[in-house]
């Protein structure tokens, strides 16, 4: 008897202890959110839970340990918005649940008899993830537009940060520039220097004057199908063309940029002078079954003079400057012998992007300013000479409208005596008491008025024409002055 309580007991304690294990990993789910991340435009990240988007602000919940804080963001400020995966809670309850049927022994979790990794919070794993812990992930940051303008250094050291938030092995760099400015090339390949921790693996989609530099700073270079690198059309001095020194020899500073950039990269000197100085002569040479490039004419010119370099994506693998020829950052890993190659989820992409588009949009914004007032200073002149003469004609036009004016002041002065007159001599008419003599008067008096204010008109109209057609004609010049001032204004741009 004593022997059957005890067995009961023990399993009473095991159902209990099942049910305490079950509502403690419900709990676990339920209170360890996925983490969401807002990233401003100053390069800054908000982790939290968003609690609500609208157009004018994103709010997001920071708080912790179940205390709320809340935190709005304006939209303004918001380059991007990375959202977490959804949490795994059915699966969680079914793991609970599995562990109550089989008793509740301890240390028994499907986990651990499937061979995989349980799903942390508010995480599930995806069937690249699943078994493949030794994955080599990679981050893609995007270098696209011109140097200067939606490439800088600045941003690219904030890209870097963003980047490095979500521990990839490798942070590929991924090029599409026709170049630009010089110094800002300096200012980048300074912060490539800077970051040498990071393993950086190139994808060039287009690299030219100073993007082929950034490409050949870096030691493992991917071309993707069809691209193209080389000098282009040279460095430029700075944005706009000028600014930082290097007019006195263009040549010369873009060459000693490129073979800098070429020796961090480890890359051949011999053709990143060949993107850079046009007398330079280069040939390929077969020795001991290897082409090489050498200086000079004795071999297959690859480079004449008064040319600049630029090689298709399969002629910079065949001369080692590039490792391969991809189709995309996925094949990246492949190339490099490097199996699971897996992408992490990142922001950095879209920051890049909506702050390389506001450059963009302030530098036209800048450009268009600068068109509109060239346009102006070069109408100045004439627009000077239209609004002398529109000066002269509205002053003349008030003078005339006023002599108009004077003149219907003094016309109806003489109508209004005349009609006093007229009216002074009816009254005497009808005092004579004498019928027919008070007819005879009263008619007199109206023939009298009719000549008077036949008179006054006669007098007044041939000078109220003359002064109307003046008005007239004042007014269709004033128009005319208009519509030629008008014609000017619209050459210059919005």
């Amino acid at each position: 008897m004593e022997r059957m309580w005890v067995g009961r007991l023990r399993v009473v304690r095991a159902a209990v202890c099942a049910g305490v294990l079950a509502t403690a990993v419900l709990l676990v789910a339920e209170g360890a959110g996925a983490a969401d991340e807002v990233v401003r435009t100053n390069g800054s990240v908000v982790t939290g839970q968003i609690v609500s988007e609208t157009e004018q602000a994103v709010t997001i919940d920071v708080g912790r340990n179940g205390a709320k804080m809340l935190v709005e963001i304006p939209r303004k400020d918001v380059a991007a918005i990375q959202r977490s995966l959804p949490t795994t809670q059915p699966a969680t309850q079914a793991t609970a649940e599995g562990d109550a049927t089989a008793g509740g022994q301890a240390g028994s979790t499907p986990a651990s008899q499937s061979g995989g990794q349980a799903a942390g919070p508010g995480q599930a794993p995806t069937s690249q993830e699943a078994g493949t812990d030794d994955a080599t992930t990679y981050c893609v940051v995007p270098l696209q537009g011109e140097i200067g303008v939606e490439i800088t250094a600045d941003l690219l050291r904030k890209g870097l940060q963003v980047a490095k938030r979500c521990n990839p092995d490798v942070v590929v760099l991924r090029i599409n520039s026709p170049g630009g400015s010089a110094s800002e090339l300096e200012r980048i390949l300074a912060v490539l220097r800077e970051e040498r921790q990071i393993r950086i693996v190139v994808y060039v989609e287009k690299a030219f004057a100073a993007a082929a530099a950034i490409a050949c700073a870096c030691p493992t270079i991917m071309m993707a199908e069809g691209s193209r690198i080389g000098a282009g059309g040279g460095v430029q001095a700075a944005v706009g063309g000028t600014g930082d020194g290097t007019q006195d020899n263009p040549a010369a500073y873009h060459s000693a940029v490129m073979r800098t950039a070429g020796q961090a990269g480890g890359h051949s000197e011999l053709l990143l002078r060949g993107m850079a100085e046009p007398d330079l002569e280069l040939c390929l040479q077969d020795v001991d079954g290897k082409t090489v490039v050498a200086e000079g004419r004795d071999g297959q010119i690859l480079k004449s003079k008064g040319t600049i370099l630029e090689l298709v994506a399969e002629d910079a693998v065949r001369l080692g400057l590039a490792r391969a020829c991809v189709r995309s950052c996925e094949e990246i890993g492949t190339r490099m012998g490097i199996d699971p190659w897996r992408e992490v989820a990142s922001p950095v992409g879209a920051y890049m992007r909506s702050q390389g588009d506001e450059a963009r949009k302030a530098v036209d914004r800048s450009a268009r300013r600068t068109e509109r007032e060239a346009a102006k200073e070069g109408i100045a002149p004439e627009l000077k000479e239209i609004a002398a003469e529109l000066g002269i004609v509205r002053a003349e036009g008030r003078a005339a409208v006023a002599t108009r004016e004077a003149l219907t002041q003094q016309y109806n002065a003489d109508l209004a005596r005349a009609k006093k007159a007229y009216d002074e001599d009816c009254t005497m008419a009808w005092q004579i008491g004498y019928i027919p003599a008070t007819r005879r008067a009263l008619e007199e008096a109206k023939a009298k008025y009719d000549l008077e204010v036949s008179l006054i008109r006669k007098r007044y109209q041939p000078q109220a024409a003359e002064i109307e057609e003046r008005i007239n004609r004042l007014n269709e010049h004033e128009r005319r002055l208009e519509a030629e001032r008008k014609k000017l204004l619209d050459t210059v741009p919005e």
